[in-house]
């Protein structure tokens, strides 16, 4: 009899490193995040400096980021600096004869 082909190198028994159980785990609950549904409420951070990954628990799944005070805040801060900075450049130009 022919000896069985482990395809997947996580899950065999006696083979792979020592962090492949763990690995193997986080993939079995990530599929049964799918499966019931709650795999769209694990995001990421939508400021670019946080990269921070958190789960989504508002009641319409419309959170966007893991802190709002410091996250969204920074970022808001950052876009209106950029708007004031735009609207001056757009005065001094509209200002200018030449």
């Amino acid at each position: 009899m022919a000896p069985t082909r482990c395809w997947l190198p996580w899950a065999c028994p006696g083979r792979g490193r020592a962090s492949d159980p763990l690995r193997g785990r986080v993939l079995i609950e990530m599929y049964n995040a799918q499966l019931i549904g709650t795999w769209r409420r694990l995001k990421v951070c939508h400021n670019a400096r946080c990269h921070e990954v958190f789960f989504d628990q508002s009641k319409n799944n419309s959170r966007t980021w893991f802190d709002t005070a410091a996250c969204a805040n920074a970022l808001n801060l950052r876009a209106y600096r950029e708007r004031r900075k735009a609207a001056r450049f757009s005065d001094l130009s509209e200002r200018d004869p030449g």
